[in-house]
């Protein structure tokens, strides 16, 4: 069972990196430095990953792989942990407006040229390049968010640059369900304005002249196909604001966001779901589950992004709305089929 735990892991992370491939538009840099989508499949200058250490409602585990593929420069960087004590998002346990509950936790690190490391969430170390004594951070069992790595001058005033050697990927283990997710991190540029040409490594980035380039889609979508009751997809949405000026330096500071989603079904029949609003971090459905046994919606599962809805199969499109001034907004979607323990994760992308 390993063996094909471990094979639908690296199935998810091609699967990923093959829809990034495919589909990573961008738009004009000469006018402005906003971008639809960041990168997944090259280096760059800052990266997003997410995380679920869902140990109550799921026995998830989570490991946040980090590299700095220079050849020949060290980099020192600013991790900051998003994490949620909300877990389902999905039931009256967790009322509309405590969806999000973003506490941060942030430490310095060091990577040496062609270094990686790999920061295990249930017990986060810092990174040990001259194997001496790493930093225990902290445990993050039983939350789930998201992780913002920057590559900064320094300890000590933290501030921004420009770093295009960096990348990484998220993998999170379902051991109750015997799934594996990956997917690569989500990269930003270093660029300047209004030009959008990548700065020169070591540049200090200020958010006026120069900085990273906003990721602001004004549309996502994807498609799902769910034949089987036992056939889920859940949505995950990042949304920060960067803070060039904070008081130590570069922060990546919690951010809103409205999502306007509407699914169309095989027949082309729209479904309207009424807005959600949403800050920080938040994962929910896409349906209510299916009742395996009287094939009757359960309402345990009844808080989806559109309630009490069972289509299954169709695409999805989410209007985003809300952004300003240098706000950022991601989002994932996990689709998993619990009957055959196969999932994939991916990014959703949109223009």
């Amino acid at each position: 069972m390993k063996t094909k735990l471990i094979n639908t892991v690296f199935g998810a992370i091609a699967a990923a990196l093959l829809f990034g491939i495919m589909y990573n538009p961008t738009i004009s840099q000469a006018s402005n430095h906003i971008r639809p989508t960041g990168k997944t499949t090259q280096q760059s200058s800052q990266l997003v990953l997410w995380y679920d250490e869902d140990e109550i409602d799921e026995d998830n585990d989570s490991f946040i792989q980090v590299t700095n593929a220079s050849v020949d420069t060290p980099v020192w960087v600013h991790v900051q942990i998003f994490a949620s004590t909300c877990l389902n998002f999905k039931d009256n346990a967790c009322a509309p407006a405590d969806l999000v509950l973003c506490s941060e936790t942030n430490f310095n690190d060091f990577f040496t040229p062609n270094d990686t490391h790999v920061y295990v969430m249930e017990n986060v170390k810092t990174n040990d390049p001259f194997l001496v004594s790493p930093l225990v951070v902290g445990n993050f069992d039983g939350t789930k968010g998201f992780v913002v790595v920057t590559p900064i001058d320094g300890p000590g005033t933290r501030k921004a640059i420009s770093h295009q050697h960096m990348f990484g990927t998220s993998f999170v283990f379902n051991d109750d369900e015997e799934l594996g997710f990956g997917v690569s991190s989500m990269g930003r540029d270093a660029v300047s304005f209004p030009s959008g040409v990548v700065e020169d490594d070591g540049t200090i980035l200020d958010g006026v002249t120069n900085g990273y380039v906003l990721i602001q889609p004004k549309l996502l979508m994807f498609t799902f196909d769910h034949q089987d009751e036992l056939d889920t997809a859940d949505l995950i949405s990042i949304a920060f604001r960067d803070n060039y000026e904070g008081v130590f330096g570069y922060v990546a500071e919690p951010a809103d966001a409205t999502w306007t989603p509407l699914i169309f079904d095989d027949e082309e029949n729209p479904i309207s779901c009424g807005a959600v609003e949403q800050d920080c971090f938040f994962n929910i459905g896409l349906n209510s589950l299916l009742d395996p046994i009287n094939d009757l919606l359960n309402p345990v599962d009844d808080f989806s992004i559109c309630p009490n809805n069972n289509i299954n199969r169709g695409f999805m499109k989410i209007a985003v709305g809300g952004l300003e001034g240098l706000e950022n907004e991601m989002a994932i979607v996990l689709q998993a089929d619990l009957s055959d323990e196969e999932g994939v994760a991916s990014w959703m992308y949109g223009d």
